[in-house]
This record gives structure tokens, C-alpha cells and sequence, in this order.
């Protein structure tokens, strides 16, 4: 009996089977739209293809109401959103009672896929707190402090440049590490027993630049996981609005089914 496309209407079939109509208006409703689904193929080969790449905006509303969606999922959000222009076009030619009902109770639901498209990247990560969720353009000060790290390497290789035609040592370089920062390096020649094999400075120029590209980067995890929230919860007061969606295109699941 299973040929839903999504994780929705499966449940919905389940609670159809479970709980089986006993009012025969209501009965006849829904074979009227099981018959036009099937006097219609194109339509409804159409409304499966369209079906199947939708998500369970059930699930996926339930973790943006506790505060525990992802960047996917608010993505997964989205490109279902963008579906759902497709299946109201498609509803429209069809005038039974309950197809036409579910459509009038589907939203495009616009406001949020307009959001997510223009401020999350296309393949987000999995975490926030991995970076890289938020697209360019999208924040002014994100923008900025980006700015800051690309043209970081710029920057130390500047400060590398004159260090070195200011001391005459060819071999000179800055290096970097998480425990000590940026640091300038000077190859030792030494005897074959001595482990070290060079020696690390610092200058006030270094370290005022090691400053800004680290505290950017500091900033910029903190500042996409603050825009980030905000996206979560202006989702999470879209939530009837998603909820009404999910249930009418579950109803079509199983009535395409």
C-alpha cells in the first residue's frame, strides 16, 4: 500500500489505516481525489517526482523550535520551500473538494526560503561552529573581519619581506601554531649533536598583526553562530504557517499513494 514519497505521508497513511474514515461525505471526498489523481497520470507522475524531493518539515520545525537545527536543516527547510510553488501549480487542475483544500492550506512559505537562500551558504556544514555558513554579502561586519583574514597571509608576508632586508638573512620566515601564534624563524647552523635546529622571535609588528588576524577569527565564529540564531528563530515564528504546509502535503502524499 506504501508508495509515499515522504517521511509525512508515511506517517499520515499509517494514522489513515489506523483510524479508518466512518462519515461518507468525508469518504467520498477522498475517493473523488483519488480519482482524479488517477484520471490525471502526467499530473500525477509529476507530483511524485516534485514528492520526493521534499523533507520532513515536521521533524525539521520540531529542532528549530527547541533550538537544535543545523545549517542543513534550515537548508533542507528552504529547498523544500521552493517546492512548494511546483505542487500548488500543479493542484490548480485539479477541482476536487479535498485537493483543493489542501492546496489553499499549502504556503509557499517565501519569507523563509528567501532568507535561508540569500544568507546560508549552498553546502553548509553540519555544525555552526564549524565557520563558512554564512554567505558573503550577507553581513557588513562579517564581510569586514573576512577581509581581514584574506588579506592576513598579505600582511605576514609583507612583515616577512622587510625582516628580511632589514637583518640580510635570506632564510628567514614566519611560521605559525595554535600554542605560540605567529612567530619569525631563523635556520641555526649547529653541531651535528644539538636537537634544536633554529631559533623564534617576535617583533611588536608581528605581534600587533597576529592580533587582528586571530581576533578575527575569533569574531567570526562568534558573529555567524549570533546571525545564524537569528535565521533559527524567525523560522521558528513561521511555525503554524509550516505546520498547516506539512500536514496538506502530506494529505497529497497519500492521496497520490
Amino acid at each position: 500500500l506504501d508508495h509515499t514519497k515522504t517521511s509525512m505521508g508515511k506517517r499520515m497513511l499509517k494514522s489513515f489505516l489506523e483510524q479508518p474514515l466512518v462519515n461518507p461525505a468525508k469518504i467520498i471526498d477522498r475517493l473523488d481525489a483519488v480519482e482524479q489523481l488517477t484520471m490525471k497520470p502526467v499530473e500525477l507522475g509529476e507530483l511524485k517526482e516534485i514528492l520526493g524531493g521534499v523533507y520532513d518539515l515536521e521533524r525539521l520545525m520540531t529542532r528549530v523550535m527547541y533550538k537544535t537545527a543545523t545549517p542543513r536543516d534550515l537548508k533542507s527547510l528552504s529547498l523544500t520551500a521552493l517546492k512548494l510553488p511546483e505542487i500548488k501549480e500543479l493542484l490548480k487542475g485539479f477541482d476536487s473538494k479535498l485537493l483543493a483544500n489542501c492546496n489553499n492550506k499549502i504556503s509557499t512559505l517565501e519569507a523563509i526560503s528567501n532568507l535561508v537562500e540569500n544568507a546560508i551558504v549552498d553546502e553548509p556544514p553540519v555544525n555552526v561552529k564549524d565557520g563558512n555558513v554564512i554567505k558573503d554579502g550577507f553581513n557588513e561586519q562579517l564581510d569586514g573581519l573576512r577581509n581581514i583574514i584574506s588579506g592576513g597571509k598579505g600582511i605576514i608576508d609583507d612583515i616577512a619581506e622587510r625582516e628580511r632586508e632589514k637583518t640580510g638573512i635570506k632564510n628567514l620566515k614566519i611560521g605559525y601554531n595554535r600554542v605560540f601564534g605567529y612567530y619569525i624563524e631563523v635556520t641555526k647552523y649547529i653541531r651535528k649533536q644539538t636537537l634544536a635546529n633554529c631559533e623564534r622571535f617576535i617583533t611588536d609588528e608581528l605581534k600587533v598583526a597576529e592580533n587582528t588576524i586571530l581576533g578575527a577569527s575569533d569574531k567570526i565564529v562568534t558573529l555567524e553562530q549570533e546571525i545564524f540564531a537569528e535565521i533559527r528563530d524567525f523560522a521558528a515564528t513561521q511555525l503554524r504557517l509550516v505546520q498547516e504546509t506539512a500536514t496538506a502535503v502530506a494529505q497529497i502524499d497519500v492521496l497520490c499513494s
